[in-house]
């Protein structure tokens, strides 16, 4: 997903969770993998999706590997899995 500037990205909500979130709030991954303890800030930065965004933005392939990147703040994360809506 490309950054397309201030204003202009789609309006995503993002939230920081520790590992353990989506097994203790039952949320299942429904491809790849849940946060870990080596996903930490010195490490190189990773998102979890839901699957709204995963068919809108990625339709027919896997999201898996690929990034998205805030317009906000640059910064570029490796999608390591999506969730169920």
């Amino acid at each position: 997903m490309t950054c397309q500037g201030i204003g202009k990205d789609p309006v995503t909500l993002w939230k920081q969770v520790s590992p353990g979130f989506f097994d203790n709030m039952r949320i299942p991954i429904v491809e790849g993998r849940a946060f870990t303890d080596q996903d930490i800030a010195s490490a190189p930065k990773v998102a979890i999706i839901n699957q709204t965004l995963a068919s809108r933005y990625f339709p027919g392939v896997s999201p898996l590997g690929r990034t998205i990147e805030s317009s906000r703040d640059n910064v570029k994360m490796e999608i390591v899995a999506s969730r169920s809506i």
